[in-house]
């Protein structure tokens, strides 16, 4: 990787001053090209982690480190095969940021202990369109879904959507800008899929109306909800606490107190699985 691109990639992703110092003297300490290579040809995770992880104890550098120096690496081939437009390249890789942010946060290591989920963005099979990404995909259930008039079957190509944790707003008008995005990108009716713990309706019933989570599941036709035995996103409301007795967990936000006392209750931890359907900027799934 070019010096030059890992500079300017840390400034137009935003990284913070101490992580670009961080990455940029790793950078100076090791030589990933190899690995990338051989990970763009691959996209193996247990094959790279394996590499990584060796790299680690011979050098003493967090793998979780390499690991993101490495995907910087292959944004670069991305950006020079142009897989992605160049409008929606940087916000979309602005996602390697949020991955540093909630790295540092719990290992207190600037790096990413998700490297599993990138190879959808050097395939350019991902695109962030305002507050929200947008996954090629197909529809994997077993049977039809009907919203209104629309009839989506086994098979048919939808988009699956996710949420970063970019700390963007989330109310209503930002992701309605943000469906308005894709559905002029990708088409009408946009059809998207979400499986995903902000769809657990217990969660939003205990944050209270109007709370964004509540208001984001009124988007979707539920599909399915499954309860869990743990609380397994919980690292990303609690951090490096998420494991601590429930009655031990931090109380620094509205969003962590709630959910707190939710779990003090008894409330069972779960995801949701949702349809959502927009057809000319109205959304067809949403809740009146």
């Amino acid at each position: 990787m070019r010096q030059a691109f890992l500079e300017e990639f840390l400034e137009q992703t935003g990284f913070p001053p101490e992580g670009k110092k961080a990455l940029m003297e790793v950078y100076k300490q090791v030589d990933l090209s190899r690995i990338t290579e051989e990970y763009l040809k691959t996209f193996s995770y247990a094959q790279t982690e394996e590499r990584l992880a060796f790299l680690e104890e011979e050098t003493g550098i967090s793998r979780y480190t390499l690991w993101m120096l490495l995907l910087i690496s292959a944004a670069e081939h991305t950006w020079d095969k142009e897989l992605l437009e160049r409008d929606i390249f940087w916000q979309t890789f602005t996602d390697l940021r949020y991955k540093a942010l909630e790295c540092y946060g719990m290992y207190g290591v600037w790096g990413t202990f998700v490297g599993f989920w990138y190879p959808i963005f050097f395939q350019g099979k991902l695109r962030k369109l305002g507050r929200l990404e947008y996954e090629d995909g197909v529809y994997s259930g077993a049977t039809p879904v009907q919203v209104e008039d629309y009839t989506i079957h086994p098979g048919d190509p939808v988009k699956m959507l996710h949420i970063p944790s970019s700390m963007e707003g989330f109310g209503l008008k930002d992701r309605l800008d943000s469906y308005a995005q894709a559905e002029k990108r990708f088409g009408s009716p946009l059809i998207c899929f979400c499986d995903s713990w902000l769809l657990y309706p217990p969660y939003g019933e205990a944050l209270g109306e109007g709370s964004n989570i509540w208001d984001f599941e009124r988007d979707f036709q539920l599909l399915e909800t499954k309860p869990c035995e743990k609380f397994h996103d919980g690292w990303r409301v609690y951090g490096r606490d998420w494991e601590k007795d429930f009655e031990d967990l931090p109380e620094q936000t509205a969003l962590q107190r709630k959910l707190k006392d939710y779990f003090r209750l008894g409330g069972t931890p779960g995801t949701g699985l949702g349809v959502l359907v927009i057809q000319n900027g109205r959304v067809l799934t949403r809740k009146s």
